[in-house]
Formats: C-alpha cells, sequence, structure tokens
C-alpha cells in the first residue's frame, strides 16, 4: 500500500475559471459544489432520523406470520403489527424459505396480452391467497424455530430478514468515528460530505478532507474518502482513499487517482476496533493526516475506565453541564453507553456515548454535546474527569441521576 500521488494537470481549467473553496480548507472544490455538500453532523441526523422510525425485531419465525391484510401480502408480528416486505426483503426471504426470489412479485403484477385482453392475467384476491399458501408451505424449510432479525419500520415496512449470523455494521457509529477522528485534530474546518447517497439503511458517497489536516498543506490535490455501508445487507462495509485535482460546479471530479479499498461482509462477529484501525491505517497510508490528531484518536482506546461508570458519567454531567434526573442528559448517556458501547469500557466509548445521545436533541445542543467530546479528545479534559469522578459522593450520583445509587 503506498501514498497516492495526482498524476496530471488536466482539473487546472477548473481552477481557472471557477472560484474555489480555499477559503473553508477545500481549495480543489469549487464554491459552487461545495454548497451542495452536507457536514457530517447533518449525515448524522439524517442516520437519527431513520433510527427512530425503526425497530429490528430478533424472533423465532414462528412468530412471523404471513398474512393478508388490506389486499396485501405480508407479515403480522406476534403483537398484531403487520409488515409488507420491499422488493428487496421479499428476495431475502425468499431464500430463507427456498423458494424463487422473484416468487412475490411475479405473482403480483398483472400480465397483460398485446393482442386479446380477454386473455390478460390480472392478479386479485386468488393470487393473494396462493402466495399465502406457498409461504406457509415453505416455512420449515427456513425452521420455524430458528431465530431470524427482521429490519422493520413505523410506516409498515419490512426492509430485510437475515439470520443470527448476520452482523450490523451502525453508519452512525461509522460517521461518529470519522467525526471524532477529525475533532481530534482540534482544526477549524470540517470534513464535508459530497455526492451524498443512500436512504434510511444505506450510505455511501465522499468525505472531503479539509486541506488542513493534511500532512501536506501545499498539495495542489484534495483528499477524500470513498465510503459505503448498508445496515441491511445491500452493500459491504467499504472505504477507499482518492485524491483529486478539482470538482467542478456540478460535481465532476477532474483527475482522482484511487487508494486500495478495504471492505467488511456483515458476517460472524465483528469487532468495531479491528474495524476503526484498519479505516485509519488504510487512510493515514495512503492520504497522510496530521500525526497528532490518529495519535489522539487512537489512544482514546488505551484510556481505560478503571473507576465505577456512574462516578465518570456524574463527573462528566458536572463538568459538562449537562441536565440531571431521571429523565436527563446524563441518563441519555448513560443510555446510549449501555446500549451502544459496552465493549468499550474506555475513553473511546464514553465520547462516543455523548456523541449518540447529542443527536436526540437540538442543533444547539447537539453541538454543545459534541463539543464537550472534542475536548475530552483533544485535551487534558479526560484526566480530569477521571481525577474529580475519584471524589464523587453518594448524594452527587443521587442528584446527578435523579435516584439513589
Amino acid at each position: 500500500m503506498t501514498k497516492l500521488q495526482g498524476k496530471t494537470r488536466q482539473g487546472d481549467a477548473i481552477h481557472a475559471s471557477l472560484e474555489m473553496s480555499s477559503d473553508v480548507g477545500h481549495k480543489c472544490v469549487s464554491k459552487i459544489w461545495y454548497n451542495k455538500t452536507i457536514s457530517i453532523d447533518a449525515g448524522l441526523e439524517k442516520v437519527a432520523q431513520a433510527t427512530r422510525r425503526r425497530e429490528d425485531i430478533s424472533c423465532v419465525l414462528k412468530h412471523m406470520v404471513p398474512t393478508v391484510k388490506d389486499n396485501k401480502v405480508g407479515f403480522e408480528y406476534i403483537d398484531g403489527r403487520f409488515f409488507v416486505p420491499t422488493e428487496y426483503a421479499w428476495s431475502k426471504v425468499m431464500v430463507w424459505l427456498g423458494m424463487p426470489s422473484h416468487f412475490i412479485r411475479f405473482m403480483s403484477e398483472d400480465i397483460p396480452h398485446e393482442k386479446d385482453a380477454d386473455r390478460s392475467l390480472t392478479r386479485g384476491a386468488i393470487d393473494r391467497e396462493l402466495c399465502l399458501h406457498m409461504l406457509r408451505r415453505h416455512l420449515k424449510v427456513a425452521g420455524m424455530d430458528k431465530e431470524y432479525m427482521f429490519r422493520t419500520y413505523d410506516d409498515g415496512t419490512m426492509r430485510t430478514m437475515v439470520s443470527d449470523q448476520y452482523a450490523v455494521i451502525d453508519n452512525g457509529w461509522y460517521l461518529e468515528t470519522l467525526q471524532s477522528l477529525f475533532k481530534s485534530m482540534n482544526v477549524q474546518e470540517e470534513p464535508r460530505l459530497s455526492h451524498w447517497r443512500g436512504d434510511e439503511d444505506t450510505i455511501y458517497g465522499n468525505l472531503l478532507i479539509p486541506d488542513t489536516v493534511r500532512e501536506e498543506p501545499d498539495s495542489d490535490y484534495g483528499g477524500m474518502l470513498s465510503l459505503s455501508n448498508c445496515e441491511i445487507g445491500r452493500r459491504s462495509w467499504s472505504q477507499y482513499p482518492s485524491v483529486f485535482r478539482a470538482i467542478c460546479c456540478n460535481g465532476c471530479i477532474w483527475d482522482r487517482e484511487s487508494g486500495d479499498i478495504i471492505k467488511r461482509r456483515h458476517r460472524g462477529k465483528i469487532v468495531l476496533d479491528d474495524l476503526r484501525s484498519a479505516l485509519l491505517t488504510n487512510l493515514n497510508t495512503q492520504i497522510p493526516l496530521l500525526a497528532s490528531g490518529i495519535d489522539q484518536f487512537l489512544a482514546m482506546k488505551d484510556k481505560k475506565v478503571e473507576l465505577p461508570l456512574k462516578n465518570i458519567f456524574a463527573t462528566i454531567g458536572m463538568l459538562g453541564k449537562f441536565s440531571f434526573g431521571l429523565k436527563g442528559q446524563v441518563n441519555k448517556i448513560v443510555e446510549e453507553f449501555t446500549e451502544h458501547e459496552m465493549e468499550n469500557v474506555n475513553a473511546f466509548g464514553v465520547v462516543n456515548a455523548i456523541t449518540r445521545a447529542g443527536q436526540a436533541y437540538d442543533p444547539s445542543e447537539w453541538v454543545r454535546f459534541d463539543e464537550f467530546a472534542g475536548q475530552l479528545i483533544s485535551t487534558n479534559l479526560w484526566d480530569k474527569v477521571t481525577n474529580n469522578a475519584k471524589s464523587v459522593t453518594a448524594k452527587e450520583l443521587e442528584k446527578v441521576f435523579g435516584t439513589a445509587s
């Protein structure tokens, strides 16, 4: 794996004819296109909005029963909720049930006859009943007592069906990991998400790297990281760095030189620390960033928490002036840590819990949470937290958490 180098100057015409975004740390990106990019915070908000609307249901197959409701074929969960799979979800269901992948689509589409309308086939109730009969007949192929995970949304859609071997790599974790890295460098300019595509379950696009965090600030080439991840299995988790001479007003990337890609399938046990290290190593080898920022970021996972976690979070609440009580912001941080970071009992896990919790509040509070998390990375604030946590009293714990601890 080698450092990326630009090879041509074809993008010089873009620099000569368009206003570039040098004033915000992206001198190889036209101002018009820069204004179409979004911040990582905005990307995280899109992810958070989707997360609030969905539920991943893990259950044995017999608790998700094929049913017809309102002239639609779908599944009724044991609690009475009814979900209609998307076309992609049906393809996954068909695989598990040992049926042709497009069976449901075929049974749902009318078949017109080009010359004789009387010979056309219009799908109706009998076709839906046939689907239901076949689905129920094939359930034994998948195993009625085997557990699966079904991704569902509050609009009644089902997005996928996967086995207990499937490993979700969280889109929010991916973006937060990158955000924490760049925040640790303590620079004014922020990375920007460009050519951003996807839906509630999928992210893919480019992360434009600010000029000020490049090891070679005088380079004529911009740097970016192409990202991809899909929580329901359409895409692998992947990333690859590249350099480019210019991005013009319509988003065309001039003289792009791409590096080595790394991928991880959503299967088996996934160690997020390993993914994080692989991401940073791949990026920093090919587009070297400021070494101090990367060192700070990687060092976070080595800062183990050796005191009671309740003392750590109470201290963070007091130093960060987060709200107390059962429904307060400190308890929200604890909730995020418990749900997502129990394998990271270190500074990194705590910082991630803070940035996750911030997404539940309005933009100004979100920024405040992120700023505090950034200080934990880039200053000696973490040392202050651990020192103060040693002397937290029972009365302070009760005040912070709203209950006796």
